[in-house]
């Protein structure tokens, strides 16, 4: 068997730039995470049938759909692949990850988009 290594030359170029980011910047990420997760759970928590779990530190949020709350739809992914298609907002079924009847959506987002995918989200859930 031949065996090929290459040298990672990328990663150790990386650590002298990425230790120099200085801790306010790092400060002012973790702000602006915590607020989008505010912000989509309160928006969120408003739609009847959709449930978030509140992150701690990700840049993902994890929401249960409560089926018996939206009888049109009976799986993540039918509930995921309507979203899109009739409201332009892209999140991931749960089952992707082993958590059927939930749908993950990246939370680091500029807050006008931001703002829309909650909008467009509660209203999605209400309407159905």
């Amino acid at each position: 068997m031949l065996a090929v290594l290459l040298k990672d030359s990328l990663s150790p170029a990386a650590i002298p730039k990425i230790l120099s980011i200085p801790v306010s910047w790092h400060n002012e990420q973790n702000t602006k995470l915590e607020e989008a997760a505010d912000l989509f759970y309160d928006g969120i928590m408003q739609a009847p049938g959709l449930i978030p779990i509140m992150p701690s530190g990700a840049m993902y949020m994890m929401v249960k759909i409560d089926f018996s709350r939206l009888e049109n739809f009976s799986y993540d992914m039918h509930f995921c692949q309507t979203l899109v298609s009739e409201k332009s907002v892209f999140v991931l079924p749960g089952s992707c990850f082993g958590f059927p009847n939930f749908f993950r959506v990246v939370i680091r987002s500029p807050r006008k988009k931001f703002q829309k995918l909650v909008n467009e989200s509660s209203t999605f859930a209400t309407i159905m």
